[in-house]
């Protein structure tokens, strides 16, 4: 599985520097998103969720442009989402990222948290491939941004990317 994982990787690195996008760092991992609809069932979006760690990972976005991620914290401690590099087939892409976590006495269901980003605090960080700043910094479209949240040890949330069909981005977990 690692030679396949390691060959695929190599294999997007060579076609990136051929079509002249920048390549990513052969280290990075490199996850396909499950395509899935917003949902807030946490049954739902664990079943569609790919598995991330702290580090950078290359997101690939699937055929409806939307998925989720599940990462659990290691121990209690601020984390920050750094998101950057949004690579597209197009002139021109945008989208926007949650961050989930459970809720209620049963965790039953899942909700946007509001994260510490550049401008304040907001629910959805929103990227694009080039920058479109409104006057309220934290709904403007930029090309790298951060999401800052506190999370409990060993504590799940679900990462819920919208973007275009085949776009990809660098996601950065410290």
């Amino acid at each position: 599985m690692k030679k396949i994982l390691s060959r695929l990787t190599l294999v997007m690195v060579i076609s990136m520097v051929l079509v002249g996008m920048t390549p990513v760092a052969a280290s990075a991992k490199t996850i396909k998103l499950k395509p899935q609809s917003f949902v807030t069932k946490t049954k739902t979006a664990n079943k569609a969720s790919r598995v991330v760690n702290r580090g950078t990972t290359t997101v690939v976005m699937p055929s409806n442009g939307r998925g989720y991620l599940k990462f659990k914290a290691t121990k209690k401690k601020t984390y920050a989402f750094s998101l950057s590099g949004l690579r597209t087939s197009r002139s021109y892409s945008n989208g926007y990222f949650y961050v989930m976590r459970k809720y209620g006495r049963s965790k039953k269901y899942i909700s946007m948290e509001k994260l510490l980003t550049q401008g304040g605090k907001t629910s959805a960080l929103y990227i694009a491939t080039k920058e479109y700043r409104y006057r309220d910094l934290k709904t403007s479209f930029l090309k790298s941004r951060y999401g800052k949240i506190v999370l409990r040890k060993n504590e799940t949330v679900y990462l819920y990317f919208c973007f275009s069909a085949g776009d990809c981005l660098t996601l950065n977990i410290k």
